[in-house]
């Protein structure tokens, strides 16, 4: 499925299944294809996933404390016929939050995110997500029946994610078990899609426009008259937060060594970036004017597979992931601070959306 990169109210949103319309309503990507209707969550870093028992943080992560033994070596094997079916699944849930190193109680995200963002922190849980997401879909269904429509809308409550950070933006690979895949990545790490919602096949092109109102009354009902919750002020802290990690002297620091260690292995590479974005195993960067140029991502190789042990190795060698994590949690505490008052008026915009939404569910009932 395509992601939906902004927040808007009605365009186009192109994806694995081709050209689709989209609504934005209440935070959820609403997408329309002849025939279908599905959604996504929010954009860029995903939904919550769910809890459960997972490994421990040294063992998912490139990262290392005095305490955690090393993760046994995996069998060696032959890159390139690595597959799901040989991949083991990966833990559900965030690990366990560290109580010793430098990041010693920074949690992580639900959904693979290496920090507890400000936007999974000052919003609706996921259960709650989930009260919503069934409400909203109440009232869009009593609004299409209105209409004369017999459209019947269902929810599909699945669709969470492993909740396992395998890369991160800033410093490329940090999931020591995924190296065997090099940077392609782990098929057994699953990232959240959302909620996925569906009006069936019997829904036509002309029947957009109404389901699209629907949706949208749907979203004003559990707003209730009050003002929109602020959506950017909690992804902004976030961003920002990680944005003030890279020039922490912690972090630069730690930077300098890992590059240090890649060079012993002989692996040239000045940032932790530089390798997941390594051009003899990236994404070809075709701009539509050469007619020669790639169109598939190079095959995994025995050099990209030993490149990305030496990153991940290197990475917990130096502490670079706990440091990064700490140096984001301290940004992200002082500006969440600074901010308090917005973001606990968005929590209670949202809180009362959510109790809304369970007397509509108790209504229905």
């Amino acid at each position: 499925m395509g992601r939906v990169g902004f927040w808007g109210m009605l365009g186009y949103l192109e994806g694995e299944m081709g050209v689709r319309r989209f609504l934005m309503v209440g935070g959820v990507a609403l997408v329309f294809a002849v025939g279908t209707m599905t959604g996504c969550s929010d954009p860029g870093d995903g939904a919550e996933g769910d809890s459960a028992a997972s490994l421990e943080a040294a063992d998912l992560y490139a990262t290392s404390t005095p305490t955690t033994q090393a993760p046994e070596t995996a069998p060696e094997s032959n890159p390139a016929s690595a597959s799901p079916s040989e991949s083991a699944p990966a833990p559900v849930g965030p690990p366990p939050v560290p109580t010793d190193g430098p990041d010693a109680g920074v949690p992580y995200g639900q959904d693979g995110q290496l920090v507890q963002g400000a936007d999974e922190i000052y919003s609706p849980t996921r259960e709650e997500q989930l009260v919503l997401e069934r409400a909203s879909l109440q009232l869009s269904n009593e609004c299409l029946a209105e209409e004369g429509f017999d459209l019947v809308g269902e929810l599909n409550e699945g669709g969470g994610g492993t909740g396992v950070a395998e890369w991160n933006e800033e410093m490329g690979l940090v999931r020591a078990e995924s190296a065997e895949f090099g940077y392609h990545g782990d098929p057994a790490v699953a990232y959240s899609e959302g909620f996925l919602s569906s009006f069936g096949a019997q829904s036509k092109e002309s029947d957009w426009e109404v389901i699209a109102q629907c949706q949208m009354k749907s979203a004003e009902a559990l707003r209730g008259g009050d003002e929109m919750a602020d959506e950017k002020l909690p992804w902004e802290i976030k961003h920002a937060a990680e944005a003030d990690a890279t020039g922490d002297p912690d972090y630069i620091e730690a930077v300098s060594k890992w590059s240090a260690c890649m060079a012993e292995d002989g692996h040239d590479y000045a940032s932790p970036w530089e390798p997941w974005n390594d051009k003899r195993w990236a994404y070809p960067e075709c701009d539509g004017t050469d007619p020669d140029c790639p169109t598939e991502r190079p095959a995994l190789s025995d050099i990209e597979v030993a490149v990305a042990k030496a990153d991940v190795a290197c990475k917990a060698r130096v502490e670079l992931v706990p440091i990064y994590r700490a140096a984001v949690w301290r940004s992200q505490t002082e500006r969440i601070e600074a901010n308090r008052p917005a973001l606990e008026k968005r929590l209670e915009l949202e809180k009362a959306r959510v109790e809304r939404a369970q007397e509509v569910l108790a209504n229905a009932q």
